[in-house]
């Protein structure tokens, strides 16, 4: 049988160790909470960056579409004055032909950064995607310390109740 002394002793060391493991699980618990708050911030500023290139998405599609309405009025004009004799023209189908260019040029470069935009919609898309994954981890992760804790406080609890049981019995 062991003396109260040893037995002191023992209950202690346990009280010891489970105020070191409710220590380190405070603190895991804090720096899974900060890190919550840091990507619930960052998913916030990413949803706000998807809207934004939504937005972009559709300007810049409205205007190609601007584009190349115009194009397809220009080209009108441009067949109507290749039928007229060469000598009605007063250089009116050298502009227009010059603007079709321009436009034609400028369609390019709309599509450019319509492709570069709808690229960094995907890549903000994903990146939401992701932090959304990984705050759901980070739930998962917060709810298994809430667990241990409430293990540790029952444990706790239970030592401490014997402690002051165990003389009266």
């Amino acid at each position: 049988m062991s003396t109260p002394s040893k037995s002191n002793n023992i209950n202690n060391l346990r009280l010891v160790q489970l105020e070191k493991a409710a220590r380190k699980l405070t603190l895991y618990s804090r720096a899974l909470h900060q890190q919550l708050a840091w990507l619930r911030e960052e998913m916030v500023n990413e949803k706000q960056a998807v809207l934004t290139s939504e937005d972009d998405v559709s300007e810049s599609s409205a205007r190609l579409q601007e584009i190349e309405e115009l194009m397809a009025q220009l080209q009108e004009e441009i067949d109507a004055l290749r039928m007229t004799s060469p000598l009605q023209d007063n250089g009116s189908l050298a502009a227009r032909e010059q603007e079709m260019e321009e436009l034609a040029e400028e369609r390019h470069e709309e599509l450019e950064l319509l492709a570069h935009i709808q690229t960094m919609l995907q890549m903000h898309q994903n990146t939401h995607r992701k932090i959304k994954q990984m705050i759901a981890t980070l739930m998962k992760e917060i709810h298994c310390v809430r667990e241990r804790e409430k293990i540790v406080v029952l444990a706790a609890l239970r030592s401490r109740m014997f402690k002051i049981i165990a003389p009266k019995i």
